[in-house]
């Protein structure tokens, strides 16, 4: 009952996206029309299911009643009551939805949508306009930031406390190397380091110390220039931590000046040596670029199972030549609390400091990068009549009761198939034929 209720809940989203206003739309400038507001809407929800149906159908998947297999997701049949799978072997596997765990259903309404054609296939681009939320008196973010951390070994000049006070001096470091917040002591890099390793303390490591510590040296030093805003607070902790690990939601918060800690506990073959927090500063697939004791590694994020049978997350080096031989036999699996995020509005006037709202967004959803619009390969040109009106465009998707089409000079929408005129009508039929798009149970 409660899967069919959240499938149920996804898909009137999918329908709303296309007509209800926009969150956040009050916070969009003003001079963008409205009819942009809601298709951004859409974008957003098109793109967010796209990429969860477009994740590795191969892994480990778990069972509701615990231990796991390795396979690759097939189709979904009997009205998705269940799930069809490809074992190692090559052998097929039909198992009941109630029989899986729940944290997979994402996935599985996901690309139930996208294969009985409910979300294009293919990613909606943004319109030519940055979509994000701003307060007044902030400094805006740059449009291009270099999120890579210069390589430096400063622990040989300056005794750090711990890794983890090196990883934070580093982040400062770099959001002062990026010209977004100048460190206010200290004429080069190792001036600068050894000042903020004496005045940064960050007791034990954890993420509440670090809130802590960080939060005492910008009352201290910076409290006219900027203010701080994590993710997770320390409210909203517990319950992030309870939730399966991401590499997605990773990939929302390395963005802009964001410092994106992943949090990692380092193993050298069976034995635990401790845990770090790597700088990310990108993501590619399951290939994670990250700044770790003065060295830039790939990590790359692999499922094993665990003596329990359990699915555990791990990483491992891509390019064991870059690797020093102290760290050759390291590898890294994912900690209890794997995520901090750690934002740094800067005020665009010294002195006059702004109270950052609790809500304000972190990820990229709102940081969009304008891009030009690009048709899908596949996408027809055609001149149709709808509603006794022409229409000139593109048709990218369709079903008998709805078709997706992209309107020259406008934003791809969805339209009623019942209001085409008959030789329309007919085309469509035949250019959805011809695409495979023959599903039926497509659209409100």
């Amino acid at each position: 009952m409660v899967r069919k209720k959240w499938s149920k809940m996804i898909s009137v989203a999918l329908v709303a996206s296309i007509a209800l206003p926009l969150l956040w739309a009050q916070e969009i400038d003003n001079s963008i029309p409205a009819e942009n507001a809601l298709y951004q809407d859409a974008v957003r929800t098109v793109n967010e299911q796209l990429s969860i149906a477009r994740q590795n159908p191969t892994r480990y998947w778990k069972g509701a009643s615990g231990g796991a297999f390795e396979g690759t997701y097939l189709r979904q049949e009997n009205q998705g009551k269940q799930v069809v799978f490809r074992d190692m072997n090559q052998r097929e596997l039909t198992i009941s939805l109630q029989k899986l765990a729940t944290q997979h259903d994402s996935y599985f309404t996901s690309r139930k949508l996208l294969d009985t054609g409910e979300i294009l296939p293919f990613l909606l681009p943004n319109q030519n306009h940055t979509n994000r939320r701003t307060v007044d008196g902030l400094k805006p973010q740059p449009e291009q930031v270099n999120r890579t951390i210069p390589k430096q070994d400063l622990r040989k000049k300056i005794n750090f406390a711990s890794l983890t006070e090196e990883t934070i001096v580093l982040t400062l470091l770099w959001w002062d190397q990026n010209g977004w917040l100048p460190i206010p002591e200290g004429k080069d890099v190792t001036d600068k380091a050894r000042w903020l390793s004496r005045e940064i303390k960050l007791g034990d490591g954890s993420v509440a110390d670090i809130h802590q510590g960080l939060k005492k040296y910008f009352d201290k030093e910076l409290k006219d220039h900027a203010a701080l805003q994590f993710f997770p607070t320390e409210n909203l902790r517990n319950s992030l931590l309870a939730r399966e690990f991401s590499l997605e939601t990773v990939k929302k918060y390395a963005h802009g000046t964001n410092a994106c800690l992943l949090k990692l506990r380092r193993y050298e073959r069976s034995k635990n040596r401790g845990y770090y927090y790597f700088f990310v500063s990108s993501i590619d697939g399951d290939i994670v670029t990250v700044h770790y004791q003065g060295e830039n590694f790939n990590l790359q994020k692999k499922e094993v199972l665990g003596k329990k049978k359990e699915v555990v997350t791990e990483f491992h080096f891509t390019d064991m030549k870059q690797v020093p031989d102290w760290l050759k036999q390291s590898h890294f699996v994912v900690d209890y609390d794997w995520l901090l995020c750690i934002t740094c509005h800067v005020f665009s006037e010294p002195g006059k400091p702004v109270v950052i709202p609790a809500d304000m967004p972190q990820t990229d959803d709102f940081q969009i990068i304008a891009e030009e619009p690009t048709l899908p390969v596949y996408a027809k040109k055609m001149d149709l009549i709808y509603d006794k009106r022409q229409m000139a465009g593109h048709l990218i998707a369709a079903s008998t009761k709805v078709f997706w089409f992209w309107q020259n000079g406008g934003s791809p929408r969805l339209y009623d198939c019942a209001k085409l005129d008959p030789m329309s009508s007919k085309n469509v039929t035949k250019w959805r034929h011809e695409m495979g798009q023959n599903v039926d149970s497509v659209g409100p």
